[in-house]
Order: structure tokens, then C-alpha cells, then sequence
């Protein structure tokens, strides 16, 4: 079973504030005679399910492995954080923590959200954890400037998945497929996330 965990990409989708929202322009359409149908988008790099990269809170031009996006996953109810510190995983994971964030339509941003806390981050790293996933717009709070929990997993190796759609989704474990575009020199891109069982 393939469970779609991205959420989708339209003119509604809610961005962090002062981001660009998305936006369809047509180029070419059928309806005005043209050979075929043609758009062009506009975007937020962090609009929507997308991926971290370094280059988003540094000057590193380095892209993680692309095996950090493909493998077993296991799904984490973090309904307390502080209970999610206490939990023992295998290493080589990648970990998905589903919160309250999951109860929030695409069209809300909410600046409250649910975020990991620097002990699960920690928690990540020493469980050799090779991606998180989190059902919110960052993995650092709305008002960080320093972004200190994206700094402090890229140093771990600990790739960085946002903005998933795990409303359908029971705790468990799952194979996780979730790749990047190929953009050089981003500072995030957008993904199709699934889970298969």
C-alpha cells in the first residue's frame, strides 16, 4: 500500500509569513489555439513538502545522500515530546514524528506549531537517526533566528523532511521514499513524499 504524505501545492497553501506563495501562470493553452497546455510556477522553495538542504542556513553547497531519503522510516506518535526521549529505535532509521500539526489544513500556518525540542534532537543524532520528518513547517520554532535544531542535525548527518501530510497515517513502521530535485545550489526543494507498508 503506497500512503501519499505530501501536501499539496496550490494557490492556497499556506507559507511562512513573508514567503512567496504559490502561483500558476499559463504559457501555452489549448483554449487559445496553442499546440498543448504549458504553466509555469512560482514558488517558495519551502512552500509545501519539501527538504532542507544546508544551503538554507549556511553557506555549505553540500547535498545529503540520496539514501538518506529512501529507506525503512518508523512513524512516532509525539504527542509529548518528553516521551519520544525514552523510546529505543534501531540506528539507520528515518524518523516521522506525526503531532497536532497533522490536525491543521494545508491552508493554515500555524505559528505555534508543534517543533521538536533540542533533547529529541539530540535523541535523533545518538540513535544514528539518517532523516527526520515532521508534520510542521520547520524543525526549529517560527521565531528562531539562529535555527539552531537545523544546524545541530546537519552536523549529525540527519537529514531534514517538513511540511508532511501524516493525518492518515497510524504509528508504525514503513519504507519512506522522498527524494529532492536535482536543483544545485538550493536551499530546499520540493518533494513527493510517500510511504509504502
Amino acid at each position: 500500500m503506497i500512503i501519499d504524505i505530501s501536501k499539496p501545492l496550490e494557490e492556497n497553501t499556506a507559507v511562512f509569513p513573508g514567503d512567496v506563495p504559490f502561483s500558476r501562470q499559463t504559457t501555452m493553452s489549448l483554449a487559445r489555439g496553442d499546440s498543448c497546455n504549458v504553466s509555469a510556477f512560482t514558488a517558495s522553495a519551502h512552500a509545501g513538502t519539501h527538504v532542507d538542504l544546508p544551503r538554507h542556513f549556511s553557506e555549505v553547497d553540500t547535498l545529503p545522500p540520496l539514501d538518506a531519503f529512501v529507506g525503512p522510516a518508523i512513524v512516532i506518535n509525539a504527542s509529548k515530546w518528553e516521551d519520544v526521549e525514552k523510546l529505543i529505535i534501531p540506528s539507520g532509521l528515518r524518523v516521522l514524528f506525526k503531532t497536532t500539526n497533522s490536525r491543521n489544513a494545508h491552508t493554515v500556518f500555524d505559528e505555534g506549531f508543534s517543533c521538536v525540542t533540542a533533547g529529541v534532537v539530540r535523541w535523533l543524532s545518538d540513535n544514528g537517526t539518517v532523516l527526520v520528518g515532521v508534520d510542521g513547517p520547520s524543525v526549529d520554532p517560527a521565531d528562531s533566528k539562529t535555527l539552531d535544531n537545523h544546524h545541530t542535525l546537519w552536523q549529525a548527518g540527519v537529514a531534514i523532511l517538513e511540511n508532511l501530510d501524516l493525518s492518515g497515517v497510524d504509528p508504525g513502521e514503513y519504507e519512506l521514499i522522498a527524494l529532492p530535485l536535482r536543483i544545485p545550489s538550493a536551499d530546499a526543494t520540493w518533494v513527493r513524499a510517500i510511504l509504502r507498508q
